[in-house]
């Protein structure tokens, strides 16, 4: 198994041999971005995908390395809820406003997985090639593909952190779970928030109290967990487990 990007899907001869790392950058200042960049190199992840919700200087450094990959995360939430903004205050605008900040972004994953035909329509007007906002979890034992609709690239991933968490999946036996994933035979997508990986999550009310503090990293800080297997924990055992074993036996 390698790892890749989101955008190698369409050049990839097999992607079910592939291990696809994809992070959305919802809720994620700058010291806890730089946490999990860190732990990419320190595990030697060596292609990612970052879906990207907001400027940050630290977008300069990913894009010195070729091997990490830029999409956007555009959250339509308000335009659902009848909120109204200064700006965007329409789904292109929305989308407009992200394409801005990652010009060359050709992938997108919504926030709430927010799609539709229309917006599909949109994506390909400024070049958003490959679309990431289905989810599909592993253990609903239907094998994902890529797959064309509309002109675009469905790229559906079966992974999340959020469902590890609301699912209480950690419980059912750690290494366990990560023999099922890495055993899939389908495209292996997997998502992370940076949020959770410095959190090191092990259930969903430590994140929603954290939140609420999200902007002052010395208060989120305060509840990161230290004591039980949690976000963290699985995404450095999932990045040892590919680079030791399964790396070894494809």
């Amino acid at each position: 198994m390698e790892f890749a990007k989101i955008s190698e899907v369409q050049t990839l001869p097999n992607t079910s041999k592939a291990i696809f790392i994809t992070f959305d950058l919802d809720w994620c200042i700058d010291p806890i971005f730089e946490y999990t960049l860190d732990l990419i190199e320190k595990y030697s992840v060596k292609k990612a995908t970052f879906f990207v919700t907001h400027y940050t200087d630290l977008l300069r450094y990913l894009r010195k390395n070729n091997n990490m990959e830029l999409g956007i995360h555009p959250n339509f939430n308000h335009l659902l809820q009848g909120e109204k903004k200064k700006k965007e205050n329409n789904f292109k605008e929305v989308l407009d406003f992200y394409k801005e900040i990652v010009p060359e972004a050709v992938s997108v994953r919504t926030h709430s997985l927010t799609m539709s035909s229309i917006i599909i329509n949109y994506l390909k007007e400024i070049n958003l090639r490959l679309e990431c906002s289905l989810f599909i979890p592993f253990d609903s034992n239907i094998i994902l593909t890529p797959y064309n609709y509309l002109g675009i690239k469905k790229v559906p991933y079966y992974c999340g952190d959020f469902y590890l968490l609301a699912n209480n999946n950690f419980k059912t036996g750690k290494r366990e779970l990560l023999f099922r994933l890495l055993d899939y035979d389908g495209l292996k997508v997997f998502n992370f928030h940076p949020i959770h990986i410095f959190l090191n999550t092990d259930n969903i009310e430590r994140y929603r109290q954290a939140k609420l503090y999200s902007d002052n990293y010395g208060l989120v800080k305060k509840y990161v967990n230290n004591s039980k297997y949690g976000i963290k924990d699985f995404f450095v055992d999932l990045i040892r487990e590919v680079k030791s074993d399964y790396l070894q036996k494809s």
